[in-house]
């Protein structure tokens, strides 16, 4: 399992790589009635674009990795909850440094063009460092000897349901607001009678998931 994550996440490099050299050398628009080779690509590869495209390239060139790296930082926990599932201390300390790492990363390079989509990726991963904070001073608690049965104690784990109950009602949020906003960019523009122009809400969904 660990050798196809490990593959996946290496055609993922390949493939960002190989799109955005080819990006570079293709015109930006369309001139004196020329071909726009730009869009023929992205056309050709539309695929793939989620690896490439909607990312602010210009702030940072890190930022066209993002893909990969957040595919990376989403794989994380899942690791060190399998490697380290003796050693509680050291793993929630991991967690909140991945949380921190990626917080800091998304507001000082804010990789991705959409401002809407940056925003909630910053709750989010706020959201879930306070959880691991949470954890975090459970675990610190037992490894006190402090009763699990303490106010204290009771009430960090009611609060890391609440923060839980948080995170997925602002993806239900975001998602109402994205689904709204695209359906009047719909409804408003030519194509809002064409059928397939709907299709891109399936992309809004599959895309919160």
């Amino acid at each position: 399992m660990i050798c196809a994550v490990l593959a996946f996440f290496v055609f993922i490099f390949i493939r960002v790589r190989k799109s955005t050299r080819t990006n570079k050398i293709l015109p930006q628009t369309m001139s004196n009635g020329k071909l726009d080779y730009q869009s023929y690509y992205r056309s050709r590869n539309a695929g793939s674009q989620v690896m490439y495209c909607g990312f602010n390239n210009e702030r940072s060139r890190i930022n066209k990795y993002f893909y990969l790296l957040y595919c990376v930082r989403s794989t994380l926990p899942v690791v060190l909850a399998c490697c380290f599932y003796k050693y509680p201390l050291p793993q929630s300390v991991l967690q909140i440094l991945i949380n921190v790492g990626m917080l800091g990363f998304l507001v000082w390079k804010k990789p991705i063009e959409s401002r809407m989509d940056n925003i909630q990726l910053i709750m989010v991963e706020g959201l879930m460092m306070l959880v691991n904070l949470c954890a975090f001073l459970l675990v610190i608690l037992n490894n006190n000897g402090t009763s699990y049965d303490s106010k204290f104690a009771n009430h960090l784990g009611n609060l890391i349901i609440l923060l839980s109950t948080c995170i997925n009602g602002l993806v239900l949020i975001f998602l109402t607001i994205k689904i709204t906003l695209q359906v009047q960019q719909i409804l408003s523009s030519p194509q809002g009678k064409d059928k397939s122009a709907w299709v891109s809400l399936g992309a809004i969904l599959v895309q919160q998931s």
